[in-house]
Formats: C-alpha cells, sequence, structure tokens
C-alpha cells in the first residue's frame, strides 16, 4: 500500500501525478521526473533514513547537492522520515560547511557520488555518517512507489514540527541557524502561490542557490504546491538563460513554456551587462525582448533594486520588474502588486495577505506628515520559531508583544500605504552630525547620476567628530573612465543634500565582492578603506 505523510505540499503532489515536477538542464529531455517519481523517491529516501527507527523526530539530517532533483528528493525524503533539513551550500569552502553540520548537530550527511569524497572529509572530522544516495530509480521498489490508483496510507507528521533550519547571511555576526516548521513553510508558500498566480500551467527557471529562503520557498516550493514545473540550472549563465528562454514556447515546452524568473539584482545587471556587451545584432536583441516578454512575471528580491537596474532591464527586456521584501526568519513580507502598473519602482509595496506589520518610529524620526520611518515589525504565520539553540538571540530578536524586529528601516507613505526600504539599521542607516542617512538611497542616486557606473556601495565610516563619514564604493563598465573624486562630489551635489554626499571615494576594478547570495557584506567592505 503506499504510504505518504500528512503534509500538505506532499498530499497535494498526489493531485499531479504524472505532471513533470523537476527538470534538470541541460538534460531537459531525459532528466524529467513526475510528482510520482518525486514521491517514489522521497519515500526510498525515507526508507533508507528510517531504518533503525521510523521516526527521525525533528534530527537534523545535512544534505549536499546542486541545483536538481537530488537535492528536492532529498529535502522531501527527510520530510517524510520525520527528520528537519539542513540544506548546504555548494559553493561553500570546506569549513563554512562544517560550521553548518556542526552548529546545527547534524546526524548525518547526504550527497551524491560527486561530492562524496569532500563530504566523507568532513564526516570523518565531525565523526558523523555520510551516506552516498543511490541513482533515481535504484532504490525505488515495487513496494515504495506509488500506483495512483490505490488507496494510500496516511501517517501522521505534525505541521508544528521542525522541517528546515536555514543559515543566515552572518553579515552581523556568525550566521545563525532560522527553524522554520512544516506550518511556517505553508503559510509562506500559500501567500505567494495566491498573491502571484501560481498554476499547474506555470514552469519556472530555477537559477539561484538552494540554501536560502528565496530558492527554497519561492521557487522550488511554490512550484511543487501548484503542480507547476521546477526546471533547474546547476548555476546561473547568462548565455544559457538566455538562450534557453530564447527556445522555450518557440522550438521548446511548446504546450508550457517558461513563465517565471526570479533572481537578485546583482544577475538582472549581469543580463543586462551580457546583452549590451554581447549581443549588436539588432534582430538578435528583438528576439531577446520578446523572450522576456513571452514570461507572465519576473521577481526581483533579497537585496535592493537599484532604479538604473530595473529601467535598464525594462529597456533590454519589455518586462517591469515586481520588487519584493523578505527575509529567511519571515519569508515574504511584502511586495509590490502582480498588476504592472501598480507597481512603483524603489518601492516593495504592501503586505502580503496574511502578514501583520507595525512600524516603531522613534521620536522626531517622520520626515514629514505623509510618511512615516522607523523599524519594520512583523507578525503572522510564516514568522520563524527560532534561532537554533540561541535561546537568548531568538529572545532578542522579538518585542515584548511578539513582534519580529527584522532590523530593517523603512518609509511608509500614509496616503497609499505603500512601503520603501531605506536600509538595515545596522549598516544602512548611517549616523553622520545628527543626520540620519539612507545609504540605499544614496547608492540608488549615484547609480542613476553616471550611466557609466556598475556596481555603486554606499558604507558608514567612523569619525570621531561627525559619528560617521561617508564611504562610495565605485565599479565603471568596463572601459569606461572613472571620474576623479572632485567630479563625482560635484555631480553628487547636484542631487544629494551636502551632508548625504560622500566624502570618502574607492574606485575597484572588477566588482564589488559579495557573499554567495550576491550580497554585499557592508562590515567587510570597511577593511577597504583602512
Amino acid at each position: 500500500m503506499n504510504r505518504i505523510p500528512s503534509l500538505k505540499l506532499f498530499n497535494r503532489a498526489l493531485k499531479f501525478k504524472d505532471r513533470t515536477s523537476i527538470i534538470n538542464y541541460p538534460n531537459n529531455s531525459t532528466q524529467r521526473y513526475t510528482y510520482n517519481d518525486l514521491l517514489n523517491e522521497s519515500q526510498s529516501i525515507a526508507n533508507i533514513l528510517n531504518y533503525k527507527k521510523k521516526d527521525l523526530e525533528q534530527e537534523r539530517i545535512a544534505y549536499f547537492f546542486g541545483q536538481n532533483f537530488d537535492y528536492v528528493r532529498s529535502q522531501w525524503g527527510i520530510w517524510a522520515a520525520g527528520g528537519t533539513a539542513v540544506p548546504l551550500a555548494i559553493s561553500h569552502p570546506i569549513h563554512e560547511l562544517q560550521y553548518t553540520i556542526e552548529n546545527s548537530k547534524s546526524s548525518m550527511i547526504l550527497t551524491n557520488s560527486e561530492n562524496y569524497s569532500k563530504m566523507k572529509e568532513i564526516g570523518t572530522k565531525l565523526n558523523i555518517p555520510v551516506i552516498e544516495l543511490p541513482k533515481v530509480g535504484e532504490y525505488t521498489t515495487t513496494a515504495t512507489q506509488f500506483n495512483p490508483t490505490e488507496q494510500y496510507k496516511q501517517y501522521s507528521i505534525d505541521s508544528n514540527r521542525n522541517a528546515l533550519i536555514i543559515y543566515t547571511s552572518g553579515t552581523t555576526s556568525r550566521p545563525k541557524g532560522v527553524v522554520t516548521t512544516h506550518a511556517n513553510i505553508e503559510a509562506q508558500i500559500q501567500t505567494l502561490v495566491d498573491y502571484w498566480k501560481w498554476t499547474e500551467k506555470d514552469h519556472i527557471l530555477e537559477v539561484l542557490p538552494l540554501h536560502h529562503v528565496h530558492g527554497v520557498i519561492n521557487v522550488v516550493s511554490c512550484a511543487l504546491w501548484s503542480g507547476a514545473i521546477c526546471e533547474m540550472m546547476p548555476k546561473f549563465d547568462c548565455k544559457q538563460v538566455i538562450d534557453r528562454l530564447l527556445e522555450s514556447g518557440i522550438t521548446s515546452d511548446l504546450e508550457q513554456p517558461i513563465s517565471l524568473f526570479m533572481a537578485v539584482p546583482t544577475i538582472y545587471s549581469k543580463l543586462i551587462k551580457y546583452v549590451n556587451e554581447t549581443i549588436t545584432d539588432p534582430t538578435e536583441r528583438l528576439a531577446i525582448e520578446s523572450a522576456f516578454k513571452r514570461l507572465r512575471l519576473m521577481v526581483s528580491g533579497s537585496s535592493a533594486l537599484p532604479e538604473s537596474v530595473r529601467n535598464e532591464f525594462q529597456k533590454i527586456s519589455g518586462q517591469v520588474l515586481l520588487e519584493r521584501y523578505g527575509m529567511t526568519e519571515i519569508g515574504m513580507a511584502l511586495s509590490n502588486p502582480l498588476n504592472v502598473d501598480q507597481r512603483i519602482g524603489g518601492t516593495v509595496g504592501f503586505p502580503l495577505p496574511g502578514v501583520q506589520i507595525k512600524i516603531q518610529s522613534e521620536p522626531n524620526n517622520n520626515i514629514n506628515n505623509n510618511n512615516e520611518v522607523g523599524e519594520l515589525l512583523v507578525k503572522g504565520p510564516q514568522v520563524f520559531k527560532e534561532y537554533f539553540e540561541k535561546k537568548e538571540a531568538t529572545k532578542e530578536a522579538f518585542d515584548e508583544d511578539g513582534w519580529f524586529k527584522t532590523g530593517d528601516i523603512v518609509e511608509k507613505d500614509l496616503s497609499t500605504g505603500r512601503l520603501k526600504i531605506l536600509g538595515r539599521s545596522s549598516v544602512d542607516i548611517i549616523k553622520r552630525g545628527g543626520f540620519k542617512i539612507s545609504a540605499l538611497e544614496i547608492e540608488r542616486e549615484i547609480l542613476d547620476m553616471d550611466s557609466n557606473i556598475q556596481e555603486c556601495a554606499i558604507l558608514g565610516i567612523p569619525n570621531d567628530e561627525y559619528g560617521q563619514d561617508i564611504g562610495a564604493i565605485i565599479v565603471y563598465k568596463k572601459g569606461k573612465k572613472p571620474m576623479t573624486f572632485e567630479e563625482f562630489k560635484t555631480n553628487c551635489k547636484v542631487r544629494l543634500a551636502h551632508y548625504k554626499v560622500p566624502n570618502k571615494f574607492l574606485v575597484l576594478e572588477n566588482e564589488i565582492p559579495k557573499n554567495a547570495m550576491s550580497k554585499v557584506n557592508k562590515k567587510e567592505l570597511l577593511k577597504l578603506f583602512s
């Protein structure tokens, strides 16, 4: 008899049976897996994990796979076995991987033959077993295969159990393990599926690393909840993405072409750069624009989207990117509307359904009667349970009424309710001579000021007299001549109040260093000025 956990994600998968769930790019024709395949494979992995005990009882299991079907069947297998999934970043060095495994107290590591030796080295150091998963189909016996015509036996897994531990980027301290329950995840998924109108007719191209909520929840989990197709690229590559979009709906995927794409601002910047520097034939550029236009939705998040990137991407694609706001601890909280005409650049829209917010204003911190400024606080069923084995850090993350303190400063337009992110209170709000200044605002103005600038980061640099200086790190587009510091300041003064003009200046040749999620760690960048 078929067995299945009582979790909603699994029960929904039963509805979609022989529909395609996961495609491994570039093996689109040979590595296509149905929802039945996913249920079969996850149950086989659960059987391996439950060899000694029928229920892992929230035991942490680390897993190390690239962006492919192996990743998904392992995650679902851990859940089906009653365990807590701990995804490992494929791009991290051994030192960071070891920290995640040790800190989460994972009892074993799942991986494939390609990565077994690397994981075995860590497993030996930590004295925990490393399991090399069999190839798809090798362990799937008749007894574990789902037969859609037969009844299935449901076994109970409480939705309030721990489901996932995702580690923060560690921009302000050592990475912390964010524990979410199955109920938290279901709330996060349901909100996005409803608001962005996911259906089983959707087909998303997945290019994001899968150790972060953006890829794990917004892309993969939302797709599988909806019965959609999730096509997984091993890593982001400009040419591969554009070539894939060019063929989808024209020479391939005729019945279900790619309809969704979600990424971080850095990826959109790279796509702009690739098209502008590589594609010179007008006919080819028009074909690329048409390929992007065939998508029904393109989303940007995880960091602020510069207005210049938003506008330039619209020029080459015809797409108005939907900006949203979320974080590991809360999933997605704010989003611009799905209706293109209601999206406003530089803002993150409104609270998503089911998400409660309030703004913790500071005295005298209102810009004027039409705007409220303060730290964003969030409540709702999507908010995480705790930081793993960090009671004090968990307690400090919430106020006395149970609101999660995001650490992000927002500006709310009181006439419309629309919100804008001003930045992290710790690194993006610069306190200079009595003024509180948004680093993100300055970054946006600098990028709009000179089209030759590829990237910009604004930092608060300690200063005994004024509290903080404002430092600007600039990267120019290939072949473009940098401004002198004096020219830079003169141009800034045209667009910015005098107290917002950077008084430190650094030009880098290549790109601003980023972490595995393509985010800038401003505390690390401060060292460049020392």
